[in-house]
């Protein structure tokens, strides 16, 4: 009995080893509780199900064929771990990934909701090994009852590992990437005071190189000027945008309001020169850095957010186009406010 009872544990754990990859793979992309909880129930139903079907069928045959049963189970046992053993090894053969992979992978996303033919779907493909295991296991002759239970609790205290075990680490990856985002940018500040004459050309980025980063231009140049900094010079540019567009209305007039003229100003799009060019290239929202950084992963170490650059990395300035002049003048002063910061790192 006590031999059996290790047995049934020990395959449970291997059938569970199934359900606790995928759920560990949607914990970490984040899933919420309710349909963590959902999904945990499915499978644990499914590996009480399918094992007691499994099982009345082993013991069917077991009783039609006498040895031949028994050793027919075993083969099947013996099927089932192999195929996991093959599965496993091609799994940790396919590539080794590098940590920055990983972070482009978990970047935060919003939870996904499962919805319930998709849960009875995958939860039946996870538990399916289940019934050839319990076929295996009825020609043995092991309690029905105590072995679906034993099969069906491990499956969804598993699963249920798997859930919980990837959201807390799709928590501390992005501890991780925050703290050495934030490494990053306090090297390239500290290396600002130590080195004066390191940043000749600062570039910042916005969308459409129409309203933030002109205005953020004009702006940086004032500041420059008021410091009595001649040797930095500042460019702006947009990544969804085409070469030639003037500045928009409401961002001239606002301009205009702080005594400063971005009437000649045309649009430009981010390319490898200005780039290239570029010692500090700021961003105006995560977004763009991680556009730029997939872009450019040679300056992934020159790129930040005007928010990162001044310590608040969850900081965006947020497009103010086609919202009116109110909200132009806030991304001004909140610009004005941010830059003012950063010129005490240059």
């Amino acid at each position: 009995m006590f031999e059996q009872l290790i047995t049934v544990v020990f395959v449970a754990i291997v059938l569970g080893l199934d359900a606790f990859s995928l759920a560990l793979g949607y914990g970490l992309r984040g899933i919420s509780r309710a349909n963590a909880l959902k999904f945990t129930g499915t499978i644990t139903i499914y590996h009480i199900l399918m094992p007691l079907i499994g099982l009345n069928i082993g013991m069917a045959a077991g009783k039609l064929l006498g040895i031949w049963a028994a050793r027919l189970g075993a083969a099947a046992l013996a099927y089932i771990g192999l195929e996991m053993l093959i599965k496993g090894y091609q799994v940790i053969k396919t590539r080794t990934v590098t940590f920055a992979e990983v972070r482009s992978v978990l970047e935060p996303t919003a939870q996904k909701v499962i919805k319930l033919k998709e849960i009875l779907l995958l939860g039946f493909l996870v538990s399916i090994d289940a019934l050839t295991v319990g076929f295996g296991l009825g020609t043995l002759r092991v309690s029905i009852l105590l072995t679906c239970l034993i099969i069906g609790t491990i499956a969804g205290v598993m699963t249920l590992t798997g859930f919980f075990g990837g959201g807390y680490l799709a928590a501390l990856l992005a501890i991780m990437r925050k703290l050495q985002e934030g490494l990053y940018c306090w090297y390239w500040r500290l290396k600002c005071l130590s080195r004066g004459d390191s940043v000749k050309k600062i570039l910042l980025v916005c969308s459409g190189n129409t309203c933030r980063s002109p205005m953020a231009k004009i702006i940086m140049e004032q500041l420059l000027k008021n410091a009595n900094i001649h040797n930095i010079a500042v460019e702006s540019a947009g990544l969804y945008t085409t070469n030639g567009l003037p500045a928009s209305e409401a961002a001239q007039i606002v301009m205009q309001e702080m005594g400063m003229d971005i009437s000649t100003h045309t649009s430009q799009v981010v390319n490898e020169e200005l780039m290239t060019e570029a010692d500090l290239i700021l961003a105006m929202t995560r977004e763009h850095r991680r556009f730029l950084t997939g872009l450019f992963p040679q300056k992934k170490h020159q790129i930040f957010t005007l928010g990162e650059f001044i310590g608040q990395p969850e900081l965006d300035i947020e497009d103010p186009y086609g919202l009116g002049l109110e909200a132009y003048r806030k991304s001004v002063q909140q610009l004005k406010e941010i830059l003012t910061v950063v010129m005490n790192f240059l």
